[in-house]
């Protein structure tokens, strides 16, 4: 017990390195890859940072969109850029600087949702990505105004050409209607005389 116990807790010397690690009091040099130590760099358990847009909206068929992401590491290795979860083979395992923007043409999406995603890498393997979501539009959205603070001018602005003009179809044949039966009522009208000697006298008139 005794043995096992000045085992497990004595100092461990390192022929390789000329280093001498103790459990105790440096536990997490064992941690470290014997590359590392050979070349006397410093373990780097940082990802990138990637700093990105908020999620972005356009009208189809427009241009000038664009994502941009900055990213930043001190051991940068490379990136890559996805769409709706495939590679962009344009944007793929490309090489970047210690502080980098990357920026992504969204032009001529179809109408709908679409992800952007970018994942960053340094040189000891640590990842981190950033997503946006792309909205693409057919038309914009009309906003709502109340009727009692816009002008007639405004008014006229927003109401339907098509709407007015059943309007005015409908009132001109009101019109037309009202004008016939008054032409109608002015029409005099002759009725047959109650009295037989008037009639006789009327058809002996004609007859005449």
């Amino acid at each position: 017990m005794i043995l096992l116990f000045s085992i497990i807790f004595s100092p461990i010397h390192s022929p390789i390195t000329n280093t001498t690690f103790n459990w105790i009091i440096h536990p997490r040099e064992f941690k470290i890859p014997l590359f590392a130590i050979k070349q006397n760099s410093s373990l780097d358990l940082i990802p990138p940072i990637i700093t990105g847009p908020s999620d972005i909206s356009y009208l189809v068929n427009t241009t000038g969109h664009n994502i941009t992401w900055y990213i930043a590491d001190k051991n940068p290795k490379n990136y890559s850029i996805q769409h709706n979860y495939q590679y962009i083979e344009t944007e793929w395992n490309k090489t970047w600087t210690e502080n980098q923007s990357v920026t992504v043409s969204i032009d001529g999406l179809p109408i709908g949702i679409h992800l952007y995603t970018i994942i960053a890498e340094d040189t000891w393997n640590n990842r981190l990505s950033d997503d946006v979501i792309v909205s693409v539009k057919e038309t914009a959205n009309v906003p709502s105004f109340p009727i009692s603070t816009l002008s007639p001018f405004d008014l006229a602005d927003y109401v339907n050409l098509f709407f007015l003009f059943g309007i005015s179809m409908i009132l001109l044949l009101i019109v037309l209607s009202i004008i016939r039966n008054r032409k109608k009522e002015e029409i005099p009208i002759k009725l047959p005389p109650e009295d037989p000697l008037e009639l006789e006298v009327i058809k002996e008139e004609n007859f005449i």
